[in-house]
């Protein structure tokens, strides 16, 4: 590996860039870096992110060349690793992904159900190219995706690109989510081995064991049926977006034996309504890859002209990630 690295973060008008900005500098010792570069298609969103790298990094690490451009050749030339976190639609689709489902009584969800197959297919198109444009200017590149959803942009990629064995699919969601059980057990979570499968937003662990080989799964539902759910970072978040007490009991009940990944944008379930787990033959996954980012809380609500019909858990089929 090279002395110092050339990144670009690919999505470089996305709010969430500062804390990735910020977490760069903070990691110089682990990922020393020469050049971090932003691209973006939209130049009036990318503006203010890329004036705020300039000056973080004026302050902070003066000797890292920061940019942000529109131009993918000035984008992709020379880089070792993308960091990919696209939104294609915007805002705007993301709405109707979760609130079209919601009008015919489905959940409304940006990776699951229909609203994430809607996703999943517009994603596509525009994570092939951006592989392919980085193949053109960086042929040994690693690319490293938080384009949502995960699971289903990760099969797609691997049907229409067969060969390409540097593109990494993550997801924080079980990270953030062991980081959670941590603080409702008090306990280092780093120094236990979770067995987890499912989708992103959508998954399930099996176990967790400790160092001594418990299994943590029966005392984290002990303790969601009697006190709730709560996020890491509950206090800086939007306390809309938290899940209420009665929902995680009533998934606790319904779930006897593994820890289902509560997902903020997954609250219209009502609280009064039990869940259905669908059965799975997949082998469960273990987690061996460690990845800190910012979880993304969304809300749904249903349209006033909508029929207020009872949202209901649609069955999807489930792909190890």
């Amino acid at each position: 590996m090279k002395d110092k690295l050339n990144i670009v973060i690919v999505g470089g008008g996305s709010t969430w860039c500062p804390g990735i900005l910020k977490a760069l500098t903070k990691h110089m010792d682990i990922l020393p870096l020469n050049r971090v570069m932003l691209y973006d298609i939209d130049a009036e969103r990318q503006r203010p992110i890329g004036e705020f790298g300039k000056i973080l990094f004026a302050e902070e690490e003066p000797g890292v060349e920061f940019g942000y451009t529109t131009d993918k050749d000035e984008a992709y030339t020379d880089v070792d690793f993308v960091l990919c976190q696209i939104r294609t639609g915007g805002y705007e689709m993301r709405s109707k992904d979760e609130k079209i489902p919601l009008h015919m009584g489905i959940i409304g969800q940006e990776t699951v159900g229909p609203g994430g197959m809607a996703y999943g297919m517009r994603s596509m198109h525009d994570m092939v190219e951006i592989v392919n444009d980085v193949r053109a200017h960086s042929p040994e590149a690693w690319i490293i995706n938080y384009t949502n959803p995960a699971a289903i942009v990760a099969y797609g990629l691997e049907r229409v690109l067969p060969d390409e064995h540097r593109v990494l699919n993550i997801c924080d969601q079980p990270v953030n989510l062991m980081r959670s059980y941590g603080r409702l057990l008090g306990r280092d979570m780093s120094k236990t081995e979770p067995v987890y499968f499912g989708l992103n937003h959508f998954g399930w662990f099996k176990h967790i064991y400790d160092e001594e080989g418990h299994d943590l799964v029966p005392q984290i539902k002990e303790y969601t049926e009697k006190n709730g759910f709560l996020p890491a970072d509950a206090e800086q978040r939007d306390q809309s977006c938290l899940i209420p007490t009665p929902w995680s009991r009533t998934c606790s009940r319904t779930s006897p034996t593994i820890c289902p990944t509560l997902i903020c944008s997954t609250i219209c379930i009502p609280s009064t309504r039990s869940l259905t787990s669908t059965p799975t033959t997949l082998a469960p996954t273990r987690l061996s890859t460690v990845v800190k980012s910012a979880c993304s809380p969304s809300a749904s609500v249903l349209p006033k002209s909508a029929p207020q019909r009872t949202p209901r858990l649609c069955k999807t089929t489930l792909m190890a990630i």
